[in-house]
């Protein structure tokens, strides 16, 4: 009788766990990783010409790299420049020279105007990229020889 009861609980025990749904959340926490700068090469200018450099950056917390409608489901990058030439500076631009690409745009434009002290001179600009949670990519320095 001992073992009928016992093969009675088994099959109820065995039809109780088999009838439950676990439901199993796993939460893995999401490493921030820093923003990576395009590479830049060195730039000559003309004294007297205007100068235009965009600036692009990547950052593998951003869903759609290299996207053409600059939005990103990732961190948003805040773009400064080092040793900036005087008359030179940053601007969020799209390719007519307008601004209408939002905060979140991956590139930036340098533009400057060098007056004519500045012919002959080489300056180094040194490209800073952070993103929203304070991770900094690899500064990228640029060279501009003003002939």
């Amino acid at each position: 009788m001992l073992l009928k009861i016992k093969n009675k609980l088994v099959i109820i025990l065995a039809f109780i766990f088999s009838s439950l749904l676990i439901n199993v959340s796993i939460n893995q926490a999401i490493t921030n990783q820093a923003p990576t700068i395009l590479p830049i090469a060195d730039q000559q200018i003309q004294e007297g010409d205007y100068f235009y450099l965009t600036v692009a950056a990547e950052d593998a917390n951003c869903g759609n790299q290299g996207s053409d409608d600059y939005s990103c489901s990732g961190d948003a990058l805040s773009f400064t420049v080092d040793g900036m030439p005087l008359g030179g500076r940053i601007a969020i631009m799209n390719t007519d020279g307008g601004s209408s690409i939002p905060n979140t745009a991956r590139q930036r434009r340098i533009a400057w105007l060098p007056l004519p002290s500045q012919a002959g001179q080489t300056y180094s600009m040194i490209v800073h990229v952070t993103d929203t949670a304070g991770a900094e990519a690899t500064p990228e320095t640029i060279s501009v020889t003003v002939i």
